[in-house]
């Protein structure tokens, strides 16, 4: 359209403006006293109307011209001020006069500011810099996750269906009177008669369970009340200070033990809730959403710690987040190691600590493949026991932020959200985990996300995820040969709600091979309940090193945004000299391990049909004939299923999985040859 089309449209827009009749007395008193915003008519010099006979004595003046094409000036009509009643008097004049095409006052204009409302009434709100950042004791401004604008959109604490949201807290201790806390209380347990009344297997856990003593006596201790109190202190209550999440229930599980039984059986006691929330339609358990461990071992190895890093499986199943705070010492957790942070569970959210001024902390690790986000965690005002408050510093304090945030998330989701995250926990559990990383503010750390947690962004895009979804799927073989191939793949796009869905953007791109997208940004528009398939092809040269490689398919309808994300994964053979082991290629049919697309800087992607809910099919290619055992793991390590156990002659062999008589939960896989050993995950959910 050429401007001058606009202009022509402009112009008739305002003569219509014209004819509608213009507001009176309470128009005037938004006004900018003295002044008049006045469209003349084509041909018409503004001396012409500052000489009208008509307006002679009202002291107009020409203060200058705002738009040349329109014709569109600024008058001032006299520096006394005027009553409300002489200045509509001025203004209906001007309007009557010839050559005048729209007269109007100057008005003042609110600045529309993002604002946020939603502060609470809690007197030491104002030192919690990492909630709300004004520059106190030094600090950069808004160097801060966001908190008051996240809580324009939601305080947290109760579901979109009215369920109590919960947050397990494993730690040392806590003190159960704080009245700025608000813990579980077992309703179904009968104090003291040390009979299991509820049959969750744990006697007496009236509050929560002591995984030290293996009984439901709770003692008190500041670490674990500090951390409870960051992710969840009462809000807007008047009384001390704030957590993340207003009103979600603290679950006190001490277990932050230098024994790893310990700690496992305090895990145990959050997924024992969670599951007899569910047995039971909500009637006993708790609705835990989200767990924290504020401790760890340092340089752990998480192979040594298979069943600790499993537990953060068997919770996810359940759509549950772990957040888990990183080692207080400045390395590289890629490189050294740490339990839990560096657990390869796409559940557990790996923290680290960020300061005042926006900084990684000095003495907080890091890691570009392990750790995913920093949040605040240097000088942390919280709750400590007997109803007192104090600053710690550390990962430790840290985490619980992320904790809070995550059920924070579930308390943002709408109805259809909420149904979907109940209807398919473990998928979107990792929908959650996403909306954390995507949500960060970039401040440059080495992380996954490269960023400091932010409640708002992930509220944001959380409530922009879902509405269509991806789902990506191989189309014949998976694996390539050492001299090239093509590869061939559907994207299926779903809209899931009820409206129409416009579609801006979407790509199809390798991760490892760093090429090109596939398909470059095609916009189109879905119906109530529609789908849209498309149907990609892509070579894979031969020169393209051998390895596993990840197809991504990312949806947005905003810029920059990802509404759903899924993903296969694809085996570039290598020559039989390059090869030198007996597995030359696998993959698994089914389901995708999340960390594959990791791997390549996409971060933990949600991929489906994730979880497995009936049988999968496990390929591979031996390069020579070898004794091949493959096994399915329960999370205890038990046999499962027992797929392989025979010498297999060289050459690609497919085994059929049938899951469907085993109860949901987190298994692994274990692929043994002569030469090699191969191992992922396979979650399992009805």
């Amino acid at each position: 359209m050429s401007l001058v089309s606009c202009l022509r449209g402009l112009g008739a827009a305002l003569l219509l403006f014209a004819l509608v009749p213009l507001a009176g007395a309470q128009d005037a008193d938004r006004r900018v006293p003295g002044e008049l915003i006045v469209r003349l008519a084509p041909g018409t010099d503004v001396a012409q109307l500052l000489d009208a006979p008509s307006l002679r004595g009202e002291g107009l003046t020409a203060q200058r011209l705002l738009v040349p094409a329109l014709g569109i000036w600024l008058i001032g009509y006299g520096d006394a001020p005027r009553a409300t009643s002489e200045a509509l008097a001025t203004l209906e004049a001007v309007r009557r006069a010839p050559g005048v095409l729209v007269a109007q006052f100057n008005h003042e204009v609110t600045l529309r500011t993002a604002e946020p409302t939603a502060f609470p009434n809690d007197p030491r709100f104002d030192e919690m810099w990492g909630l709300h950042n004004t520059g106190q004791s030094g600090g950069t401004p808004d160097a801060d996750v966001d908190a008051p604008e996240a809580w324009d959109l939601t305080t947290g604490g109760i579901a979109a269906s009215g369920e109590r949201i919960a947050i397990a807290i494993v730690d040392s201790g806590f003190y159960l009177a704080h009245t700025d806390l608000d813990f579980w209380t077992n309703l179904a347990e009968i104090p003291g008669n040390g009979v299991d009344d509820d049959g969750n297997g744990y006697v007496d856990d009236v509050n929560g369970w002591n995984a030290y003593s293996s009984s439901g006596n709770i003692s008190s201790s500041t670490h674990g009340t500090h951390v409870a109190g960051t992710a969840g202190a009462r809000g807007d209550n008047g009384t001390g200070v704030t957590g993340v999440n207003w009103g979600a229930e603290i679950v006190a599980i001490q277990g932050s033990s230098g024994n790893e039984a310990t700690v496992i059986e305090a895990y145990g006691y959050a997924l024992a809730l969670r599951q007899q929330y569910e047995d039971t339609d909500g009637a006993e358990g708790a609705f835990i959403v989200a767990t924290n461990a504020s401790f760890g071992v340092d340089f752990g190895q998480p192979e040594d710690y298979p069943l600790w890093c499993g537990m953060y499986d068997a919770l996810g199943a359940f759509g549950v987040l772990s957040a888990g705070a990183t080692a207080n010492r400045n390395i590289d957790i890629d490189v050294e190691g740490d339990v839990p942070t560096a657990c390869p569970s796409d559940y557990m959210v790996a923290v680290t600590n960020t300061t005042r001024n926006d900084e990684k902390s000095s003495g907080a690790a890091y890691g570009q493949t392990t750790i995913d986000l920093g949040a605040p965690g240097t000088s942390v005002l919280s709750t400590t026991p007997n109803n007192g408050y104090g600053l710690l510093t550390g990962t430790s304090m840290a985490s619980p932020h992320v904790a809070g945030a995550a059920a924070l998330l579930v308390a943002g989701l709408d109805a259809a959200q909420f149904q979907a995250y109940r209807s398919d926990p473990a998928a979107f559990g990792l929908t959650l985990k996403q909306a954390l990383l995507d949500g960060t503010d970039d401040i440059g750390i080495e992380t996954v996300s490269g960023g400091r947690l932010n409640l708002y962004n992930s509220l944001v895009l959380l409530q922009q995820t879902a509405a269509v979804t991806a789902e990506i799927e191989p189309l014949g073989s998976t694996i390539i040969p050492p001299g090239g191939g093509t590869l061939q793949f559907e994207v299926t796009f779903t809209n899931t709600t009820g409206q129409s869905q416009s579609v801006d953007a979407w790509t199809a791109a390798t991760g490892p091979l760093n090429r090109d997208p596939v398909l470059g940004p095609q916009a189109f528009t879905l119906p109530p309940g529609g789908s849209l398939t498309r149907t990609l092809t892509q070579s894979v040269p031969g020169a393209a090193p051998a390895g596993t490689y990840t197809y991504i398919a990312n949806v947005g309808t905003f810029p920059g945004g990802i509404l759903s994300s899924d993903a296969f994964t694809f085996e570039k053979e290598a020559s039989a000299e390059a090869r030198g082991a007996s597995v030359a290629s696998w993959d698994v049919i089914g389901w995708e391990d999340a960390r594959a697309a990791a791997s390549d800087g996409h971060g933990a992607i949600r991929v489906a049909p994730n979880p497995l809910t009936a049988t999968a099919t496990i390929r591979f290619s031996l390069a020579e004939p070898s004794a091949t055992r493959l096994v399915v793991y329960d999370v205890l390590g038990r046999e499962a299923a027992v797929l392989v156990d025979a010498r297999l002659d060289a050459g690609p062999h497919a085994v059929a999985f049938d899951a469907s008589a085993l109860p949901s939960g987190a298994y692994v896989y274990r692929l043994t040859t002569g030469h090699e050993l191969r191992t992922g995950r396979l979650p399992v959910v009805r």
